[in-house]
């Protein structure tokens, strides 16, 4: 995993067993994972998308709305 909010995701992930990443790209960077899953704001999704893609992993991402 990774978020913008390190600090509340750390105790978490440790409780979960989830390693936790400095950055998307360090997630991306990770050859232990094959896919990623976005819960980010839709207009970031392109980016990462593009991103997750050239890093060879498979994509999922969840839509909300209100």
């Amino acid at each position: 995993g990774c978020t913008g909010r390190r600090h509340l995701a750390e105790d978490y992930c440790k409780d979960n067993g989830i390693k936790l990443h400095n950055s998307f790209e360090d997630l991306l960077n990770d050859d232990t994972l094959h896919a990623v899953i976005l819960a980010t704001p839709h207009g970031q999704h392109r980016e990462q998308v593009i991103a997750a893609a050239k890093a060879g992993k498979q994509i999922f991402y969840f839509t909300c709305s209100k």
